[in-house]
């Protein structure tokens, strides 16, 4: 069957030293920075793997949901005070607010927060590689692929129930993303990397 081949799990062990995954132990300063848990898989005959994140379990998996989306939920929130403020066609006001949040909080230390799962990418680089997760799990899954979207060849992700990483990647500074329900032509939807399953009137995703 498929096979575990490298894994993260904070603050309780991990493989990263094997030399099929990052070929070292990951630093103390970094594991500090770095909560994501996260497991890789590849199948029997191999050809490409799949990486599992792990969503919200433990209360420190709570506190990363609320350090990488709570800034985002309050842009949202704009929209209670005029239905244009945040869905304008060009989202002047929100953009301006992520400009503003960019500079009193510097939010590229968030990317610390998938570190090790940015560098497990970029020794599959060139690979075939599929990131899924639910929440949280998903939400991270997807940032790290934007993270790496310039890469050869890109991880693709297909996740459950994940919040929209429209504005959190932009407030990370990562550009090659559309906001959800674009009117994208079909050649830019055949090219795009991630697919978000999600309930109708689920709240967070």
């Amino acid at each position: 069957g498929w096979r575990l081949v490298c894994y993260n799990l904070h603050m309780q062990e991990d493989n990263l030293r094997d030399d099929r995954c990052l070929g070292r132990p990951p630093s103390e300063s970094v594991k500090r920075a770095d909560w994501t848990s996260f497991m890789e898989f590849v199948p029997p005959g191999g050809g490409f793997s799949v990486i599992a994140v792990r969503g919200t379990q433990v209360p420190i998996e709570v506190l990363i949901d609320i350090n990488i989306w709570l800034t985002t939920l309050l842009i949202q929130g704009l929209e209670f005070f005029g239905p244009r403020i945040v869905y304008s066609e060009k989202q002047y006001w929100t953009f301006k607010a992520i400009e503003i949040a960019r500079k009193v909080y510097p939010y590229d230390q968030l990317l610390n927060q998938f570190k090790l799962l940015s560098e497990l990418l970029e020794r599959r680089k060139g690979g075939r590689v599929y990131m899924t997760g639910h929440s949280l799990g998903g939400g991270i899954a997807l940032l790290a692929g934007l993270h790496r979207s310039q890469d050869p060849a890109p991880p693709r992700a297909v996740t459950f129930c994940s919040p929209s990483t429209f504005y959190t990647a932009k407030l990370l500074g990562l550009t090659d993303v559309a906001p959800a329900g674009a009117d994208l032509p079909n050649d830019e939807l055949q090219m795009m990397r991630a697919v978000q399953v999600k309930p109708a009137h689920d709240p967070v995703s």
